[in-house]
């Protein structure tokens, strides 16, 4: 699915479509730094010669890839014991990732037509 949402860039606000799983990592990226959405996705901006979605798209895929190197959980990397998935909690209940990252997502518009 598609989402558009406003972001805020040096006081100006401008819009960002991108697949809402790439919001919802780009989210998660952004907790795990301390940072606003707004501020990491200004951090992006700050650094690209291209399109800023896919300044973004091509950041969080490093992110992940990264942290997948370095053996850590992709979902919430520093909820989880080295060696536990993402999504399974201790008692052996499985959660949805959408549970597991707490998503409530009332932000996402239909898809425009291209």
């Amino acid at each position: 699915m598609i989402a558009k949402r406003s972001v805020l860039i040096a006081g100006h606000a401008t819009s960002v479509t991108l697949e809402t799983a790439f919001w919802d990592e780009l989210k998660t990226i952004a907790d795990g730094r301390g940072q606003s959405l707004n501020q990491l996705v200004a951090e992006i901006d700050s650094t690209r010669t291209g399109n800023l979605s896919s300044a973004i798209r091509v950041f969080v895929l490093t992110e992940v890839q990264r942290r997948a190197a370095e053996g850590r959980s992709l979902l919430h990397p520093a909820e989880h014991e080295p060696g536990q998935a993402a999504g399974h909690r201790q008692d052996g209940d499985q959660e949805s990732e959408s549970d597991a990252r707490g998503i409530v997502d009332d932000h996402d518009d239909p898809p425009s037509p291209t």
